[in-house]
């Protein structure tokens, strides 16, 4: 949370895990799209992790897309 205003959430499954960004519309990103839930979200999307190797490969990516959802929650 940031003032109030949830901005990420992670999931931690069997088999992977989550990370979910809440402001989902301002994160748009062409190159690095994150996965809609259901055919019509309602809810945050997420990108999905199966390995740490992965997660370490996207951490510039997930850090950019938390400073630009947490921008979004100052305004």
């Amino acid at each position: 949370m940031f003032q109030s205003h949830n901005i990420v959430m992670m999931h931690g499954f069997k088999t992977d895990c989550a990370v979910l960004f809440f402001k989902e519309a301002l994160l748009n990103d062409e190159l690095h799209p994150l996965v809609r839930q259901t055919a019509n979200p309602q809810t945050a999307r997420q990108r999905h992790f199966t390995h740490a190797v992965q997660i370490n490969a996207q951490t510039h990516i997930i850090d950019n897309h938390i400073e630009i959802a947490t921008a979004a929650g100052k305004a």
